[in-house]
């Protein structure tokens, strides 16, 4: 997980929509040693934009590579001018373990920059991503809401309408690419790749 600090609210939402939507997993936070102590054990690196507060010291995320997308870097950050820039995708993409690639039928194919089916870009948030990749793993075998949540969405317990919800957002976007249902349901509380994509 990449973690976010942006001093424009406005520009924060932008940005965190831009890397989501690229398969990057982003996490918003104040730039503060709360939250940079609290997340730092789940992060792989700190994106800042913008101007840090007064006050913050680099050295609270010494155990966490940080980059820097404003006039001047922050401590030893890396710089980027443009937070749009191929160049910072990519790195960002080679530190979030968000971005799995996979392939089904040469219809459907997954790198870290986006997922395409039939040769269409298919805009996928994170966890639909997650449960695609997963489901193509699996291919052949009927998948339960259980195993999806364990998985995908990191809880056993997750419910069932939450799956769904996911599941109905892939199959909607694929539906308007292709036609037709990418994911199906061929038994009870269970999924499969759709054999006939």
């Amino acid at each position: 997980m990449i973690l976010l600090y942006c001093d424009d609210v406005s520009k924060r939402r932008v940005i965190h929509n831009y890397f989501r939507d690229k398969g990057v997993m982003i996490e918003a936070i104040p730039l503060n040693e709360f939250a940079v102590r609290s997340y730092a054990c789940n992060a792989s690196a700190l994106l800042i934009v913008g101007d840090v507060p007064p006050g913050f010291s680099a050295f609270l995320c010494a155990e966490v590579p940080m980059i820097s997308v404003s006039k001047y870097p922050v401590g030893d950050s890396m710089h980027f001018r443009d937070y749009e820039s191929p160049e910072l995708l990519d790195l960002l993409l080679s530190f979030s373990d968000s971005a799995e690639c996979f392939e089904h039928n040469g219809v459907l194919k997954a790198t870290p920059r986006g997922v395409a089916f039939l040769g269409y870009s298919l805009n996928l948030t994170p966890t639909e991503r997650s449960i695609l990749a997963f489901l193509v793993s699996c291919v052949g075998e009927n998948v339960t809401f259980d195993e999806i949540g364990e998985v995908c969405l990191g809880d056993i317990h997750s419910k069932s309408a939450t799956v769904s919800k996911h599941i109905s957002s892939i199959n909607k976007k694929a539906q308007c690419i292709g036609g037709r249902n990418m994911i199906v349901s061929p038994a009870s509380r269970c999924y499969a790749i759709n054999k006939y994509i």
